[in-house]
């Protein structure tokens, strides 16, 4: 809960930046920019083309502003749809793993709430079979979740379809070699993992995987948001000056004419 806390936190700013500059962008086009198209047009000279590209952005917003909202929200009610369905949701969530950095992070995340979440389960008393049949549920990548149902591998390297988790401990074999099947648990967690079965600390060793993984979590975002916060600074600038330049160039080739 608190890690979840925390990414929304980080994720507030950069958002709110993006929906700022969006509305201020959107208000631009189909408010202001066609005060001043009206003008240029009654003067009836020539417009520089930067200018000619930012009148027919605008007057694209004003004439299809219902299609471009009702093509968006199509989009949306589209795709949640489609997620009902569980092969699409599971290619997503395998698209999402592969990602570069957003896999890696959205990886490091279910690893430390898997840790968490069986750890505090295993250290209040709760029987590993059944804290383990609580965790998945609380796995929200369909492609993690069900690797620990199925985590079986051969010794080629192919998968093949095995016996889950939950049957492994239940005939002794213990978690740690089911995970490194799965091929979707970090190496570092499961060493932390087989090292809690052998000494029989398990809990607390998930708690420090949990820990491990939760400041990484929270590192990796830091750099993210240090990364994209400028980026989205320099987009919306870059915008923003486009407008501005091209009202400028308008006017100021007007004057020209004049004089």
């Amino acid at each position: 809960q608190q890690m979840r806390e925390h990414i929304i936190s980080s994720m507030i700013y950069p958002f709110l930046l993006v929906f700022v500059g969006g509305a201020a962008v959107v208000i631009l086009m189909m408010f202001v920019i066609p005060r001043f198209a009206q003008i240029f047009t009654d003067m009836g000279q020539a417009l520089p083309l930067p200018t000619q590209i930012l009148m027919s952005v605008s007057n694209g917003f004003q004439s299809y502003w219902w299609a471009i909202l009702g093509g968006l929200i199509a989009v949306v009610v589209t795709a949640r749809q489609a997620l009902k369905n569980e092969r699409t949701a599971l290619s997503f969530d395998q698209f999402k793993l592969k990602v570069p950095v957003l896999g890696e992070l959205l990886q490091k995340i279910e690893v430390a709430r898997f840790a968490r979440t069986l750890g505090t389960l295993v250290e209040n008393g709760v029987p590993l079979i059944q804290a383990l049949k609580i965790v998945k549920n609380v796995i929200t990548n369909r492609v993690i979740s069900e690797a620990m149902s199925r985590a079986a591998i051969d010794a080629n390297g192919k998968g093949k379809k095995g016996k889950d988790i939950i049957s492994s401990i239940t005939k002794g074999k213990g978690i740690s070699r089911p995970l490194t099947e799965s091929g979707v648990f970090p190496e570092l967690a499961v060493s932390m993992v087989t090292i809690g079965e052998e000494s029989g600390q398990l809990e607390t060793m998930l708690g420090k995987v949990a820990d491990i993984y939760e400041i990484d979590v929270k590192n990796t975002l830091k750099r993210l948001i240090s990364l994209l916060e400028p980026l989205m600074i320099l987009v919306m600038g870059v915008i923003v000056g486009f407008i501005v330049i091209s009202m400028l160039m308008a006017v100021f080739s007007i004057n020209n004419i004049e004089m």
